[in-house]
C-alpha cells in the first residue's frame, strides 16, 4: 500500500469511527496540509453548476448525544459549549472564542459547513447521490459553531476569497483540505495557494490527533 492510500484510508476510518459513538470524538486535522493536497486534485478554477438548492443536501440528520436523541446541529453545538443537552436538547452557552474571527460567540450562533455547500455543488457534489450529499452536509468534520454575522460574510465562498481571523487560518486550511480529501472534491489553485500561504512554515508531519 502506498504512503498516499493509507494515509487517505486513515481519513475515511476516523470518519467511519465517529458514526459508532454516542457521543462522537471531533477529529482536529492536523497532519500536514501538504501531506493532505496531495490527495486533492486541483482544477483552474470553480465553474458554476446550474441547479444549486440547498434542500438538496437535505436537513439536519438524528444522532444520539447522552441518550437524547438530538439532531447533528445540537451535537455541533454541544461540543462547541462543553455542555451537556437537555431533553429537549437545548445547550446552555458557555463563554467560548469564535474561530473564525477570535472575538467571544454570543447567542446569534450558526453552524457553518466549513467546505461550503455551494462550493461542493460546483465541484462535484451535484452528481453525487442524495444519501452522500445528506452525509457530506451533516458531517462534524465539515461542521462548525460560529457568529452568525461571520458565517454570512463567508457565504460559499473558497480561501481565495474569504479567511478567518489570521491565528486560525492554517487550522481553517488544514480541515477544509480534510473534509476535500475524504469527500474526493478537487479545490481550483488560487484557493490551494491561499490555503499553502495560511500554512506557511507549518512542520511537514504532524500526528493525527482527537480532540473530545
Amino acid at each position: 500500500m502506498t504512503a498516499t492510500r493509507f494515509f487517505l484510508l486513515l481519513l475515511t476510518l476516523t470518519t467511519a469511527f465517529l458514526l459508532f459513538l454516542d457521543r462522537p470524538v471531533f477529529p482536529t486535522p492536523a497532519a500536514s496540509l501538504n501531506n493532505t493536497l496531495h490527495l486533492i486534485p486541483a482544477v483552474p478554477q470553480r465553474q458554476s453548476v446550474h441547479g444549486y438548492d440547498r434542500a438538496a443536501f437535505g436537513d439536519w440528520a438524528p444522532t444520539l448525544i447522552d441518550g437524547h436523541s438530538c439532531t447533528t446541529r445540537d451535537l455541533i453545538l454541544s461540543h462547541t459549549y462543553q455542555t451537556p443537552v437537555d431533553r429537549s436538547c437545548e445547550v446552555s452557552p458557555t463563554p467560548v472564542t469564535d474561530p473564525y474571527t477570535g472575538s467571544p460567540l454570543t447567542e446569534e450562533v450558526q453552524i457553518d459547513h466549513i467546505f461550503p455547500l455551494r462550493a461542493a455543488w460546483d465541484l462535484g457534489a451535484h452528481s453525487w447521490s442524495a444519501e452522500q450529499r445528506h452525509r457530506f452536509a451533516n458531517d462534524p468534520l465539515n461542521l462548525v459553531a460560529v457568529s452568525a454575522a461571520a458565517n454570512q460574510e463567508k457565504s460559499d465562498a473558497l480561501p481565495s476569497q474569504w479567511q478567518p481571523a489570521l491565528r486560525t487560518r492554517c487550522w481553517y486550511a488544514r480541515r477544509l483540505a480534510h473534509v476535500a480529501a475524504i469527500y474526493g472534491l478537487p479545490l481550483p489553485r488560487d484557493d490551494i495557494a491561499a490555503m499553502r500561504l495560511a500554512c506557511y512554515g507549518e512542520h511537514l508531519f504532524r500526528p493525527l490527533t482527537l480532540e473530545r
